[in-house]
């Protein structure tokens, strides 16, 4: 049995299988920083490298609306944003997007925390 995407609901994951699915690559810049070093920082360096990869490999990281929580979600956004990542694997448009729990109060009991917002940049 296949299970076919909802194009109106995000696919939800683990931080463990995203990093498994996208691999992840370290940021050159800063191997030994946030998120094992594979986070970009909001800095001309860093945002001049993520302006430069094909959209389809970025992600956004993204306090979500608790407070309490953060989330990677495909592509360059601004609202929220923490930072941002760059993976080998490019994710998939049309699919009703992604949303990746990387901590947050709701992580234990499988379920991603509410609220999510964001504005994607056009690159």
């Amino acid at each position: 049995m296949i299970i076919e995407p909802n194009p109106t609901q995000p696919i939800t994951m683990s931080f463990e299988t995203w990093i498994d699915t996208f691999k992840p690559i370290r940021n050159p810049l800063a191997p030994e920083g946030n998120h094992d070093g594979f986070a970009f920082e909001i800095i001309d360096e860093h945002m001049t490298i993520l302006r430069q990869t094909s959209k389809d490999r970025v992600w956004t990281l993204v306090s979500g609306d608790d407070g309490e929580s953060l989330f990677l979600i495909e592509g360059l956004h601004l609202v929220n944003r923490e930072g941002y990542m760059i993976t080998e694997r490019p994710w998939t448009e049309g699919q009703g997007g992604y949303e990746i729990l990387v901590y947050g109060p709701d992580e234990d009991d499988g379920e991603p925390a509410e609220g999510v917002a964001s504005d994607k940049e056009t690159m």
